[in-house]
């Protein structure tokens, strides 16, 4: 049950922009808009069951377990800085 199995990640699909998921950039299944499809996209293995994921495109909340860095939101909000 680690973030990388959540909802998130990286859409490098556009090589001129790549973008992320900020709530949980090591994620999987994050695609910046929905014309970015891909064959084989491999999708979230945790979800929220209150909101899961039903429709290519669609923007759930990450859940998952574990450490995470200091940096990475919502953490870095309670670190005062």
């Amino acid at each position: 049950m680690v973030w990388e199995r959540a909802f998130g990640g990286c859409d490098r699909t556009d090589s001129g922009r790549p973008s992320f998921e900020e709530r949980n950039p090591v994620g999987t299944g994050f695609r910046a808009s929905a014309r970015h499809f891909e064959e084989g996209l491999r999708l979230p293995n945790l979800e929220n069951p209150e909101q899961p994921l039903r429709e290519f495109g669609q923007k759930v909340v990450p859940v998952g377990f574990g450490f995470t860095s200091p940096e990475r939101p919502p953490r870095a909000a309670y670190s005062g800085m």
